[in-house]
């Protein structure tokens, strides 16, 4: 069942990159993306101190292009495979490292889906529907991967339970 899960998830993440890749390039078309953008400055690109600074600035402009957009989601998708194969790795040495690495991964998962879903709020209240249902695509996504971890986790748990009883009797 986790396998199942971990690979719609992956599918789901890796559409996800190219579905938020065609909403950003649909965004930038679309007629009220001028008034989004001088919102989107005004509330993150500000002159006090608790706004963006410089280099902050250069990423939320780069951020209305669907290029980077395409290779920012790339990357992030390809750091989560990374993690996912050591997990692996690890879990074959070392179980108690691995069941604490599978946790906090699981919980980055699901914290990367709540922010997923207020992303995909905040583009269906502007119109950009193609993009909120890739952002929806990848909380779905990380979502299914925390699961497929969790249970990973669980299955680790049990082995090494199952081990120390055996190991008293």
């Amino acid at each position: 069942m986790h396998r199942a899960c971990l690979l719609t998830g992956i599918g789901f993440i890796w559409l996800s990159v190219v579905v938020v890749s065609w909403g950003t390039h649909l965004r930038t078309q679309s007629s009220n993306f001028e008034t989004y953008r001088l919102a989107t400055f005004r509330e993150h690109a500000g002159t006090t101190e608790e706004r963006l600074n410089p280099v902050g600035r250069m990423a939320l402009v780069m951020s209305f292009s669907w290029q980077f957009e395409f290779c920012f989601g790339a990357f992030v998708a390809a750091v989560l495979m990374a993690g996912l194969l050591g997990i692996r790795a690890v879990s074959r040495r070392y179980r108690n490292l691995s069941l604490f690495l599978a946790i906090a991964f699981s919980l980055g998962c699901l914290a990367g889906a709540v922010g997923n879903v207020s992303e995909a709020r905040e583009c269906f209240q502007w119109g950009f529907v193609t993009l909120g249902v890739g952002h929806l695509l990848c909380t779905a996504g990380l979502s299914s991967v925390s699961l497929a971890v969790a249970r990973f986790s669980l299955r680790v748990m049990r082995s090494e339970l199952h081990l120390e009883g055996s190991v008293l009797r």
